[in-house]
């Protein structure tokens, strides 16, 4: 893609490295006025959850060019659908336990730098009635109680939810409180605490472990530099200290695809069935029995798993991943003990990977549970739920 000699050029590299090679495509098909760059950006604000990166990059150059009127649009759309993505994030932390209090202190201020209103913070942050709080924020609030709480949507939730926020947006939002949740399993197995000197932002039921390190407040060491800072352009402000956050604690791991030789494909499925029941997630269980049993998980395992049953008994490794798991998704707080013991089983790069596994499985229960998901025709259920 070529250059116009006005833009800052520094600024679209950036960007043309953040983004995605779908957006690479589509924006080197844009060769001609201003206003196909406005809706160039409307489209890729929209797709990308309005990313502060790009919205900056486009802010710097929209405003100094004649279609300024168009720029401001969108930039009111960002706004707008920044305010309600905030609602959705604090309403997931929130309703996980915090999953951690260092990732919903984060939010809370760009929350705050959008214009979400202290009054709705702390409605979110104390699970207060949601009497008088209007829609849209209302009905992401309802749906993320009931969706966390319940582990699926009722009917007349969903329905109310699908007219208020159109199936692109309810979809959307779905997935961003599934991604959430899973960063939130991250932080929380590893025990994130809040950088030196930041408050605490939400009144939890438990005092965290002391396991951590005071260098990356985290279980985990902290790594040698260079940090991916994390700096919010948007909001004018630095988002977390460098070597603190999901990005340092995954940086840990190999990555999902060199798992399966690491550790096995049936220690796999252990962490995949584990995840799915404490869901309730009927279709990932299901889907998921027939291969793990095709992959050595015995079947004396998968039934104390499927009905919650004691881990005492199993080998070392499989109550380890079994205990871990349950705490991590039943209690949002793993004990000093339990991660102890997963640690001594796997070591800190596979237990990082296994949690990012199960992270993924719980995104997709959440998306799976609230949009329903039944099973294929002619497939039983395989797990016992009310």
């Amino acid at each position: 893609m070529e250059l116009d000699d006005g833009m800052n050029k520094e600024a679209w590299r950036q960007a043309w490295e953040y983004r995605g090679r779908q957006d690479r495509e589509r924006a080197a098909k844009v060769r001609a006025s201003e206003l196909e760059r406005g809706l160039l950006a409307t489209v890729i604000l929209d797709r990308h959850a309005r990313d502060p990166l790009f919205a900056k990059v486009n802010a710097d150059y929209f405003s100094s060019r004649p279609h300024t009127h168009l720029w401001r649009a969108i930039k009111a759309m960002h706004e707008r659908e920044a305010h309600i993505e905030r609602a959705t994030l604090l309403d997931t932390l929130v309703e996980y336990d915090g999953l951690l209090d260092a990732l919903g202190g984060e939010h809370e201020l760009d929350a705050l730098a959008v214009g979400l209103d202290e009054a709705l913070i702390d409605v979110v942050r104390h699970r207060k009635p949601i009497t008088g709080v209007g829609d849209p924020e209302a009905i992401i609030l309802e749906v993320g109680r009931e969706l966390f709480t319940t582990r699926r949507l009722g009917p007349d939730t969903y329905a109310r939810a699908l007219a208020t926020l159109g199936k692109t947006n309810l979809v959307d939002l779905i997935d961003l409180m599934g991604r959430y949740a899973s960063t939130g399993a991250t932080l929380t197995a590893f025990n994130q605490q809040m950088p030196m000197g930041w408050r605490q932002s939400l009144p939890l039921s438990f005092t965290y472990p002391d396991d951590i390190h005071l260098d990356s407040r985290s279980r985990l060491p902290l790594r040698p530099g260079p940090y991916r800072t994390s700096v919010s352009a948007l909001y004018g402000r630095m988002a977390s200290p460098g070597g603190i956050g999901p990005f340092q604690i995954r940086a840990y791991g190999q990555g999902l695809p060199s798992l399966e030789s690491r550790v096995g494909e049936r220690l796999m499925m252990l962490a995949i069935l584990v995840t799915a029941r404490a869901h309730d997630s009927q279709y990932d269980w299901t889907m998921h029995e027939p291969p793990a049993v095709a992959a050595g998980l015995q079947p004396e395992v998968i039934e104390i798993v499927r009905h919650r049953r004691s881990s005492t008994g199993l080998d070392e490794n499989d109550a380890a991943l079994v205990d871990f798991a349950r705490e991590l998704f039943t209690d949002y707080n793993v004990a000093a003990d339990t991660y102890a013991r997963a640690a001594r089983a796997f070591g800190e790069t596979d237990l990082v990977d296994l949690v990012a596994l199960m992270g993924a499985h719980a995104a997709d229960a959440a998306v799976l549970a609230a949009f329903d998901q039944q099973l294929p025709e002619g497939v039983d259920p395989r797990l016992p739920l009310p």
